[in-house]
């Protein structure tokens, strides 16, 4: 009777592991990730700011190399006229190219989120605490290069536009950034 249940569970899992061959086929999740550290300096004023934030990313593969992707954002900035907090969520879509047996997949892809952001600020002689509300998009290029069939490094540059409403003990006013840069990060693609 054992060995009858192990051959059943056994047998139904087969036709799902034939199901999915490449890490980018049709029916595969994407579970993962990037993070960031940037450091910028202002050569006029001499100000410089730090920032480091995490970026998950859960996806599914709709078809073979197209995943639709659901993202997110926690980044954490420290510098001389501010420091804060912003969070974010979501969609994004990315196209994988490459073989059947190929180990590394170039990709392209194309995020946007909207976004929070809690800043203590310096404004001239002024400190002031500022919320901050946005849209964001993002377009990148990189590669994921498999460590193991259904795991990846990955690697992407990227930039980005921003478009912030920033409302506070200073008043209101509108702030548009572009930011670009590399990005890097695991993902696990689970068939």
């Amino acid at each position: 009777m054992r060995r009858l249940v192990t051959l059943l569970i056994v047998g139904s899992t087969v036709p799902l592991s034939l199901a999915a061959q490449r890490p980018i086929d049709k029916g595969v999740w994407l579970v993962g990730g990037n993070f960031q550290i940037t450091g910028n300096k202002n050569l006029d004023s001499d100000a410089s700011d730090f920032l480091f934030s995490l970026s998950p990313q859960v996806g599914y593969f709709v078809t073979p190399g197209l995943a639709i992707t659901a993202n997110a954002t926690l980044a954490w900035n420290d510098g001389d006229n501010s420091s804060g907090f912003t969070r974010g969520i979501g969609p994004g879509l990315s196209y994988y190219f490459g073989g059947m047996s190929a180990q590394f997949f170039p990709y392209v892809t194309g995020r946007m989120l909207y976004q929070k952001s809690d800043l203590d600020a310096q404004l001239g002689p002024i400190e002031a605490e500022t919320e901050a509300t946005d849209w964001s998009w993002l377009l990148g290029a990189g590669g994921a290069l498999f460590l193991a069939r259904n795991v990846a490094l990955n690697a992407e540059l990227f930039y980005s536009r921003r478009t912030s409403d920033l409302t506070g003990d200073a008043g209101d006013l509108e702030f548009r950034s572009a930011r670009y840069g590399l990005e890097v990060g695991i993902r696990a693609h689970v068939f």
